[in-house]
């Protein structure tokens, strides 16, 4: 069994489940989405407070209800939208039955069926209750509602006698409601035929119940399980819920092939995302999953059977395509190009559960976001850059690739491609667009999120590093920082969650005067593979503290918590003061010219210390080196040093100054909306110095100039 030892929680993997399904096209529309949540809470509460109440035999009336509240706090908040889920569901299926049915009855059976599922479901799962569930749901039990003779009631009654567990007593409850209804329906119904066959479903759905459970009670001692008893558990209510509906109608009614798919296709619907957001947590308890079973088959021996962030990210993107393949009409026994409107109502519901599962209304809406760029002539050089941008998003931004030498173990030199820092780059100009409204779509946005995630380091804890297939370089701040930025903007303290770890290890290692190192170590030294990234330092060199890399590192914890962050961010501050330039800029150690780390710390002190004499400096500094063209740079003067100090004017405040560089970089455009490739990264190393330079990422900081002074001047 694969096992997982890191931080990732539910509502990250949640988070990472939205970034795959909207990476698929996948979207609802937000307003229908949260009026079908707050819908769906009012009719749950009607059926818990009041309807289903009243239903439950008289021979179990008891208070165990307000008992349940109390002892199980969070089931009982669920409960609503337990009771609603499987009330929608039955309507949904019983319109492809007969499309004008009210089947009122049939829906609340259905609300409480779901319930008592999903209740058997918490019982096993949360609570361990195995052997007490299942030494009292007894087959005899469950076969005892489906005979036409007998005192069933009695029977469940001495069963009920039996439990002092208010927890057992609350499923069965509900295991009353379910049968009393069903055999209220078929009296009036007489459909023998459906009957027998929701009998039949739920006979098979309680022994998938059992084999799965048993599964994870005897797991340790390498019991294997089913794969299709783990589907026929989530998957087989959807069927039983259309019988449920069918019961309703007179004989001959009864489901068809179409029905059956459509039912089949739902439930097969519910177990994909169940298994999705449960990721994390089937991992770390050892539970049945076929994701599961697919992760552990992923990851290679060498890793002992635990699984890296970046290997739970591999599975998330597949199983979210898979999901979104799922959704297709066809799936649901539509014919190609059919127009089926009941078979349309079940896929619509569909995307409407699996938008719920996964929380999809948890998506922050950028609180900074500002009116987009007016339709006119200032609009055209930003839409240019932006398509530019998403030309080369599509080719997988292969021009911005670094094929860069690095040293290997025995001072072997190997060339490699880094992609990870181009691309958060890339990204962030992306939002920035999206932002301002320039037409970029979602779907790109997610996508260079999720392949983000993806490239994160799999050996060793801290984060990214700058070339993935490079195991031995360890994790950097720099990248960490940039990737905290975009990760937050897009999905919220939930996404960027997975930088938690990296940033707890920078700060450990912070020096007295605030500075952070720009490599990412774990003090454990836990694995081989720490014990190789140290020795590997020592080929590779730059070891230390960088004013670039610790504004970009502190930019981010700005985003993504600044109260949490608080001392940090303060004694950063400090120490970017301190090492500012007398002419007024920060010096790189890995960038090229003044005006990047410039670009960098402004922006954090524009936040952290406004109105200080380093920003003076700055300001003075940066007025003092734009040439007549409104550019900055050597000579005459480049696109990408002068996107960087307007940047850094925009934030300052000089709107006059920025505006004539970006006058400059309009100019400066060529005729696919991108900009010539200036040098931007250059630092010395052992083979020679380093210098590179893209078109794609002279693009995506021009393009970010030019939608910061529109913020500005729009402000």
């Amino acid at each position: 069994m694969i096992g997982y030892r890191g931080v990732l929680n539910e509502p990250h993997v949640r988070a990472a489940a939205r970034l795959a399904l909207r990476a698929r096209g996948f979207s609802v529309p937000r307003a229908a989405h949260q009026a079908a949540l707050e819908e769906q809470w009012r009719l749950g509460h009607r059926l818990r407070d009041e309807v289903l109440r009243e239903r439950i035999p008289r021979s179990l009336l008891d208070p165990v209800w307000e008992q349940i509240a109390q002892v199980e706090p969070r089931l009982w908040e669920r409960i609503p939208l337990l009771f609603a889920l499987g009330h929608r569901q039955t309507r949904v299926l019983s319109r492809l039955l007969d499309p004008a049915a009210a089947q009122d009855d049939a829906a609340v059976l259905g609300g409480a069926f779901n319930a008592a599922i999903a209740v058997l479901d918490y019982l096993l799962d949360e609570r361990g209750l195995h052997a007490e569930l299942f030494g009292l749901l007894r087959p005899e039990l469950v076969a005892a509602i489906f005979k036409r003779s007998g005192d069933w009631e009695s029977y469940l009654a001495d069963v009920y006698a039996e439990m002092t567990d208010p927890r057992l007593r609350f499923f069965f409850s509900l295991f009353a409601l379910c049968g009393a209804g069903g055999r209220a329906l078929h009296r009036r119904s007489g459909n023998d035929a459906v009957w027998m066959e929701l009998g039949l479903s739920i006979g098979r759905l309680l022994i998938a119940e059992r084999n799965v459970s048993s599964a994870v009670h005897v797991a340790s001692s390498g019991v294997a399980f089913s794969l299709a008893d783990v589907e026929a558990k989530s998957a087989l209510p959807s069927v039983a819920m259309l019988y449920i509906a069918a019961l309703a109608s007179p004989p001959p009614a009864a489901p068809g092939p179409r029905e059956q798919a459509a039912a089949r296709a739902l439930g097969q619907i519910f177990w994909r995302v169940d298994e999705l957001v449960d990721l994390v947590g089937d991992c770390r308890r050892g539970e049945p999953s076929s994701l599961v079973q697919r992760l552990g088959a992923q990851v290679p021996p060498s890793r002992e059977g635990v699984a890296s962030d970046a290997d739970l990210y591999d599975i998330i993107e597949l199983a979210g395509g898979e999901l979104v393949a799922a959704l297709d009409p066809s799936a649901f026994g539509a014919a190609p190009g059919s127009s089926d409107a009941a078979i349309s109502d079940v896929v619509e519901f569909a995307r409407m559960m699996v938008a719920a599962w996964v929380q999809l209304q948890e998506d922050p809406v950028e609180s900074d976001a500002v009116p987009p760029v007016p339709q006119g002539a200032r609009r055209q050089p930003l839409e240019r850059a932006t398509e530019m941008m998403l030309a080369q998003q599509r080719d997988a931004f292969r021009e911005a690739v670094h094929h860069l030498r690095f040293p290997r173990m025995g001072w072997v030199y190997e060339t490699h491609p880094a992609w990870v820092s181009f691309r958060a780059v890339a990204l962030d100009a992306l939002l920035d667009a999206h932002r301002a409204g320039l037409g970029v779509p979602p779907a790109v946005l997610a996508a260079e999120a999720m392949a983000l995630l993806r490239g994160k380091h799999r050996l060793v804890r801290g984060g990214w590093n700058y070339t993935p297939d490079v195991p031995e370089l360890p994790p950097d701040t720099d990248d960490l920082g940039q990737i905290a930025q975009v990760l937050h903007r897009l999905g919220g303290r939930a996404l960027s969650l997975t930088c938690d770890e990296g940033i707890w290890l920078a700060l450990n290692s912070a020096e007295p005067d605030g500075g952070i190192h720009t490599w990412i170590l774990d003090p454990r030294v836990s694995s081989s593979a720490d014990a190789i990234v140290r020795q590997y330092l020592g080929i590779m060199g730059g070891w230390g503290v960088h004013p670039e890399v610790v504004a970009n590192f502190l930019y981010g914890l700005l985003l993504v918590d600044r109260d949490r962050y608080a001392q940090a961010l303060q004694q950063g501050s400090d120490y970017l003061r301190s090492v500012q330039a007398p002419e007024g800029f920060w010096p790189c150690k890995w960038y090229r010219g003044p005006y990047y780390g410039t670009f960098r710390v402004v922006a954090v002190l524009a936040s952290l210390a406004p109105g200080s004499e380093a920003l003076d400096r700055a300001r003075s500094f940066l007025v003092s080196r734009q040439l007549p063209s409104g550019a900055f740079g050597d000579g005459e003067g480049e696109p990408l040093s002068t996107a960087l100090a307007c940047l850094a004017l925009a934030q300052l405040g000089e709107h006059r100054a920025a505006a004539r560089a970006e006058q400059y970089l309009i100019g400066t455009q060529e005729p696919d909306g991108g900009f010539a490739a200036c040098t931007w990264i250059s630092f010395p190393s052992m083979d020679g110095p380093v210098d590179y330079g893209s078109r794609t990422m002279t693009t995506a900081f021009c393009l970010k100039a030019m939608v910061a002074l529109h913020d500005r001047l729009r402000m």
